[in-house]
């Protein structure tokens, strides 16, 4: 239930890992969001087309390291990608980053979700607005 209403139904898990709105999925955290419109079949955003980086995994994209922390079990590292979008992932304790280094990230297409634009009323409440006509989430 969301502002006095429900929003979805199920069980949580299934929000988290396939949340059924972009309220929902907002909700239950870990999301990160790429405002942008999709065109065919293609999405624009501060990323520009999304393009595969070098290494020929689908959905792979080049990002910079930004912060790395432990917390026992993983690391939750930061990743700049290009037109100042960044990522936060969740990374095994055994993996060996450090500000500045430069890393592929591939982003499970499974994991991806893309979610209507939101009205013009929720939209003039984020500060980073750039008149979105969707939000990718992974």
């Amino acid at each position: 239930m969301l502002p006095g209403r429900i929003e979805a139904q199920g069980h949580p898990a299934e929000f988290y890992t396939a949340p059924p709105t972009l309220r929902a999925a907002r909700f239950f955290g870990g999301t990160n969001e790429i405002r942008g419109a999709v065109v065919g079949q293609e999405f624009f955003c501060a990323l520009g087309r999304l393009r595969v980086a070098p290494g020929g995994r689908p959905n792979s994209l080049t990002a910079t390291v930004l912060d790395v922390r432990f917390h026992g079990t993983h690391h939750t590292v930061r990743l700049a990608l290009p037109g100042a979008v960044t990522f936060t992932v969740a990374a095994p304790p055994t993996l060996a980053l450090g500000p500045s280094e430069v890393m592929s990230v591939h982003l499970p297409p499974a994991a991806c979700r893309v979610f209507p634009g939101e009205p013009e009323s929720a939209r003039a409440a984020s500060p980073s607005d750039t008149s979105p006509q969707e939000s990718f989430r992974a």
